[in-house]
Order: structure tokens, then C-alpha cells, then sequence
């Protein structure tokens, strides 16, 4: 499971500003393997993330 995350959190922004309601970016890439909704990363919107937000 480390790694799954590991590999999500890659391809978030960490910058671990708690607009997801998650205190780090680690600890919402967790809850994205158990079904968070990837929206609440409101960067992950941006242009400059569209890319990895395909990806996950």
C-alpha cells in the first residue's frame, strides 16, 4: 500500500495546504486509494496538474 501512495503522491502537488481537508498531501493520497473524491485537490485543476490528474 506504501508504494501506491508513494506513486499517488508523486503526482500531487505537495504543498501541503489543507484545502482537501487533509493535514498532508500523503495523508489525502491515502484517502484517495480508499475513495476520496480527487476533487477536493483544488490544484489538481489547474493546467499545470491536468496532466497528473489524468494520471491518477
Amino acid at each position: 500500500m506504501e508504494e501506491r501512495i508513494n506513486a499517488i503522491l508523486n503526482l500531487l502537488p505537495k504543498y501541503n495546504c489543507k484545502a482537501c481537508g487533509y493535514k498532508r498531501c500523503d495523508l489525502f493520497a491515502e484517502a484517495l486509494l480508499k475513495g476520496e473524491n480527487i476533487e477536493k485537490c483544488p490544484f489538481l485543476i489547474r493546467e499545470d496538474f491536468k496532466e497528473n490528474l489524468n494520471k491518477i
